[in-house]
């Protein structure tokens, strides 16, 4: 699963569906939930990365059934978080926006402070997407504001989507 995912972001796609489809052959044998959730977590990152986001959705799914079964509301949180941007991605605003509200709560208990501003990232980009801009508005200058000195990449996600909706607004 690691080297998967280290394929992956190194843009070896070829390689790393080769090396996830054993893995994945081999795992679904494999007792613990966390192991099985990590294989089919990696594929649906794979899958994401290579445009297939359908097929990340099912594999994204696959991972938070899996999840479910276990204590891990850590894990539960960030799998809600991945599987709502890939809805995003598939323009499912209000189905990415009930598992963001699903999770909101596991996030605040288990996140840190950087986590919880990248959850918001996804929650602003729903609520732009479903024309709730203000709200979207207040949720992306929070998160880039927490963002900017920890993680200036997601800190600049956060402003674009911020100056998006301002633009939506008609206020340069």
């Amino acid at each position: 699963g690691l080297l998967g995912a280290a394929l992956t972001d190194n843009g070896s796609f070829a390689e790393a569906e080769r090396v996830l489809a054993a893995a994945l052959a081999r795992g679904r044998q494999v007792a613990d939930p966390n192991t099985r959730a990590r294989l089919y977590w990696s594929e649906s990152r794979l899958r994401v990365e290579q445009g297939q986001s359908e097929l990340a959705a099912r594999y994204a799914r696959k991972t938070l059934e899996i999840l479910r079964t276990t204590e891990d509301t850590y894990a539960i949180a960030h799998m809600l978080q991945s599987l709502a941007h890939i809805y995003l991605d598939l323009d499912r605003a209000q189905e990415a926006l009930e598992l963001l509200r699903e999770g909101n709560e596991l996030i605040l208990a288990a996140g840190t402070p950087l986590d919880v501003a990248q959850y918001r990232i996804e929650e602003a980009r729903a609520l732009a997407a479903l024309g709730e801009r203000e709200a979207a508005a207040a949720l992306a200058m929070e998160a880039g504001n927490t963002l900017r000195d920890m993680e200036p990449i997601d800190a600049g996600r956060a402003f674009a989507l911020l100056g998006e909706i301002y633009a939506d607004l008609g206020d340069a």
